[in-house]
């Protein structure tokens, strides 16, 4: 029988790869970055597994940078962007991220991603304690997801990690 947490975290992998594959192409350049990232979130204390899938890409006005975020949990998945100039702060500093789905919040907060030889993508804010099912309920929550480089062949990249 397959180790539980193994099974969860190929299953937010097989997620997010199925999410990324249904992007539209967003820009057609050599310096986009993908990273799919994985960790421990502890909502209101509960100890639970997410993915997260980023693409770090130029902007549509070709000046700036955006982050496409999009987390996992089990079958579920939320997508939010952070939009241009903040995508480039976001390697330096937390930004706002607020993750919705319809009128319901899912997480509020901030996002940091970490470059460096270990990639991070760290969260802090308030999430759904049920993650977008059942009774809304919003609780601190925070994670440092640990993150790989994957080739971004979908947009043409195909630079090494």
């Amino acid at each position: 029988m397959p180790n539980p947490r193994t099974a969860k975290i190929a299953l937010g992998l097989l997620a997010a790869l199925a999410t990324t594959m249904q992007t539209p192409a967003v820009a057609s350049a050599a310096d986009s970055m993908w990273l799919v990232c994985t960790g421990v979130m502890n909502p209101g204390g509960n100890k639970t597994y997410v993915a997260a899938s980023l693409l770090e890409h130029r902007a549509a006005d070709g000046a700036h940078r955006d982050l496409d975020v999009t987390l996992l949990k089990g079958a579920h998945a939320w997508r939010a962007r952070i939009l241009g100039a903040k995508a480039g702060d976001v390697s330096r500093k937390h930004v706002a991220l607020h993750v919705v789905q319809g009128k319901r919040t899912i997480f509020a907060g901030t996002a940091r991603l970490v470059l460096g030889a270990k990639k991070t993508f760290r969260l802090r804010g308030k999430m759904d304690l049920h993650f977008g099912a059942g009774r809304a309920s919003l609780v601190r929550a925070k994670a440092t997801l640990q993150c790989r480089q994957l080739d971004d062949l979908a947009i043409g990249h195909t630079g090494r990690p």
